[in-house]
């Protein structure tokens, strides 16, 4: 009955809806009450160990949102985090199956949708702690590799949305993080969706997600990795949208909190050169954003922050916000 219940729900655009409205989860609840269980939580916990077997073993004949996945997606929501836990050996390698780049690619825009509603709870989202680094490279980092067609970018944005829900919400220990980078595909691959030609959506939650990644393992960066990241930092204080400029700053300030202080003059040099320029822009939101990213540098780089400020002092029109960069360097 468990692996029907989703064979009347009919196709919607996107993920399970953590309310309960879908037809497998309406028809999973009742099912869990007809059976006497107090809730869904409770009939997964006696079952759920069975029931992945079973969607295991139909796994590859799935396509797009199917009744299977649908039951996949009710199952990741419904359960408790210590039946998630308990079953995750298992849960793991059926999204792995499932999506793999091969695989049908509404299939897997609908199991990251599921993925990122799992996520986004911290309580049933700490349940994936311990394998953050296996969804990060076997699931996530897979689904952010570009290829064409719209479907395709909607997987891209899935994926990076759900990356960004990860390691925003702490369920990305650094080291589980810091091995996925060092394999050498995870930022390259993430620079990738900054860029993003289909959606801009793709490019802010491409923002959000370096932020945190910087947050949370900058400061280990090596030095090679950081000059993959802040050219592309700097393009997208170009953007045509000025939200995703104002992100953009917001990526850089995360940039130099997580830069130590003895990295490269040079390099530091280049990106204030090519940074503080848009703290004379026509937007004030992005002028406060390139400020306060200032403000942060001049706390590691008093000095390269300085001459960039003076540099600048001659070309903007409007002296306040070097005068508060300039207040932060006297603070360092």
């Amino acid at each position: 009955v468990l692996m029907t219940g989703g064979a009347g729900a009919g196709r919607g655009g996107g993920g399970l809806a953590p309310d309960g409205s879908t037809g497998p989860e309406v028809a999973i609840a009742q099912l869990a009450a007809a059976c006497g269980f107090v809730d869904v939580g409770e009939l997964f916990g006696r079952h759920g160990g069975e029931l992945l077997a079973l969607l295991a073993k139909e796994q590859d004949q799935w396509g797009g949102e199917c009744p299977g996945q649908k039951v996949l997606g009710a199952l990741m929501l419904g359960s408790p985090p210590e039946v998630l836990t308990g079953n995750m050996e298992g849960l793991v390698l059926l999204l792995s199956c499932c999506m793999h780049r091969d695989r049908e690619a509404t299939l897997r825009l609908a199991l990251l949708r599921n993925l990122d509603a799992v996520l986004e709870d911290r309580v049933r989202g700490a349940a994936f702690v311990p394998v953050a680094g296996v969804i990060v490279e076997r699931l996530l980092q897979e689904s952010l590799v570009w290829k064409a067609g719209k479907v395709a970018a909607a997987v891209r944005y899935a994926a990076v949305v759900c990356l960004g829900t990860m390691l925003s919400n702490g369920l990305c220990p650094r080291n589980a993080l810091l091995v996925a980078v060092h394999h050498g595909e995870l930022i390259p691959t993430l620079v990738g969706t900054l860029e993003e030609d289909y959606y801009a959506d793709t490019r802010a939650a491409s923002c959000h997600a370096m932020r945190h990644l910087l947050l949370t393992a900058g400061e280990k960066l090596s030095d090679e990795h950081r000059r993959a990241v802040y050219p592309e930092l700097l393009k997208r204080m170009d953007d045509s949208r000025n939200e995703i400029r104002v992100a953009g700053a917001g990526v850089v300030a995360a940039f130099f909190d997580a830069m130590p202080t003895d990295y490269d003059e040079t390099n530091t040099g280049y990106l204030l050169k090519g940074f503080t320029v848009h703290m004379d822009d026509p937007d004030p939101g992005v002028q406060a954003a390139v400020c306060a990213a200032c403000e942060v540098a001049a706390a590691k780089k008093p000095g390269a922050v300085a001459d960039a400020m003076r540099a600048a002092r001659g070309t903007h029109r409007h002296p306040r916000f070097i005068d508060k960069v300039m207040e932060a360097v006297q603070r360092a």
